[in-house]
């Protein structure tokens, strides 16, 4: 029996009433991981000030330089919060995952020029961005690296199937630019012949990414070398983004330690391809796992970055696409006006400045790999993103354009095929033996700058699309 003298106990909340709230205060602590746990996001802040100069009809060159520097740290939080997602959806799905959402930022941006049929736009920063991590970035990491080591060694074996695609993929593009040479072939013919080669490197990049995560996943695994037939005993792979790592947590003031421990005999043991590492209890960013790795205790737990919730990390990858599409949006408009008020052609400036700006995380994460003696990250940072702009993003992009009815091809000028082609093969020819120093890095970075000249000074005839300058 009950005391009715006894006050009734008030009912426990359910937990229901309070969902709300707790996900607004969970979604705040993920906010503050995403947007506060980089210096390099302090980039966002030109954010608003690309939007105003945009609408507020500012000068042309300050609208687009707004814009590049605020979609430079985008990029890397967009790899961030889709590691994040890809813990919760398995590992070869979120391999999947990472490996399509590596080059987001470039797709958007492709997207948006689609719409305003700026082809050529299109066509040149995406050979840009190859030219910028197969030469620029590349080049930089070991140049670098070759700064702390005499000579570093990769994971060849790994590295045969990435050279392998990345020729295909010179020949694919190098193909149309033949065969328009022809007289007899119509416009119509090129673009035909675009869509099925498109088709085909689709389905070459799958397989790729089938043999990388499935068939052959030991060969990228941590630890493993050229020489091993198998994984180490205990070794996992996971996959993480191929082209967004992460900036956070690198400490550049243990490299001389760093140098010390691989000198004493810790080899180098990070995968090659971008899509593999050892998993770890926490995410670690791509870019922090060097930081992570260099001591046998984990490091310290600064070095590693949480992963967020499976829809607070959806909720940002929205967020940030929105952004994205949105200065890709003011970028692509104010684009002619801007090269004109700078005074610099606009082929430079889609070709050479756009991908820099993409390629900012990208580069400095290749550089502090190779510095750290884990030449096969710095790799797989610049020749794995290469191989999906160059096999995926511009195929996919060919074959958006079709279904818009747009005549997107996979024709490039003549300058910009024979520089795609060779430096396809001064990367495969200059690292081919399995190990590279400072002298590799240093001839490609030459290499760099010698297309960059070309795209500035044939300016007039690169950014054209009229048919009559193709023959």
């Amino acid at each position: 029996m009950y005391d009715l003298q006894e006050p009734l106990a008030a009912p426990a909340p359910q937990e229901s009433s309070f969902g709300v709230l707790t996900f607004v205060r969970e979604f705040g602590e993920s906010s503050r991981k995403v947007l506060f746990s980089s210096k390099f996001n302090a980039l966002m802040l030109f954010t608003p000030l690309a939007l105003i100069s945009w609408q507020a009809d500012w000068s042309d060159a300050a609208t687009l330089i707004f814009s590049l520097l605020s979609l430079m740290p985008m990029a890397e939080r967009i790899g961030y919060v889709t590691e994040s997602l890809a813990e919760y959806t398995g590992e070869y799905l979120g391999g999947l995952l990472n490996a399509t959402m590596g080059n987001l930022p470039e797709l958007i941006v492709c997207i948006t020029a689609l719409q305003s049929d700026d082809l050529r736009l299109i066509q040149l920063s995406l050979l840009g961005a190859i030219f910028g991590c197969l030469l620029l970035v590349l080049g930089h990491a070991l140049l670098s690296g070759g700064m702390f080591f005499d000579e570093q060694t990769f994971n060849l074996k790994a590295a045969e199937p990435q050279f392998g695609i990345l020729v295909l993929g010179g020949l694919s593009l190098l193909f149309p630019a033949s065969l328009t040479q022809s007289d007899e072939q119509s416009k119509t013919d090129e673009i035909n012949y675009s869509r099925g080669t498109a088709v085909v490197m689709i389905i070459e990049y799958g397989a790729l990414l089938l043999f990388q995560m499935y068939t052959h996943n030991y060969l990228f695994a941590e630890g493993t070398s050229q020489d091993d037939d198998k994984p180490l005993d205990g070794e996992k792979e996971r996959t993480v983004s191929a082209g967004a790592p992460s900036l956070a947590g690198f400490d550049m003031n243990d490299l001389e330690d760093r140098k010390e421990e691989l000198a004493n005999g810790h080899e180098n043991g990070s995968a090659y391809s971008p899509m593999t590492r050892e998993v770890n209890t926490t995410v670690v960013s791509l870019g922090k796992s060097g930081a992570s790795d260099t001591g046998d205790d984990g490091g310290d737990d600064e070095d590693e970055e949480d992963p967020i919730p499976f829809w607070h990390a959806f909720l940002w990858l929205a967020i940030l696409a929105a952004f994205i599409a949105v200065l890709s949006d003011a970028l692509v408009e104010v684009f002619e006006e801007a090269a004109e008020e700078l005074g610099v052609p606009e082929a430079f400036i889609a070709a050479i400045v756009l991908p820099i700006a993409n390629n900012a995380c990208e580069h400095a994460c290749a550089v502090i790999f190779a510095s750290r003696g884990q030449v096969d990250m710095a790799l797989g940072t610049t020749v794995g993103s290469a191989v999906q702009i160059i096999m995926f993003v511009i195929p996919f992009t060919v074959i958006v354009a079709w279904m818009l009815d747009k005549d997107l091809t996979l024709y490039f000028q003549g300058f910009e095929t024979s520089a795609l082609f060779s430096t396809v093969l001064m990367v495969v020819l200059s690292i081919r033996t399995g190990t590279s120093t400072w002298i590799t890095g240093f001839f490609l970075i030459g290499a760099y700058i010698i297309i960059a000249m070309g795209f500035f000074i044939a300016s007039d005839i690169e950014f054209s699309d009229d048919d009559d300058e193709r023959r």
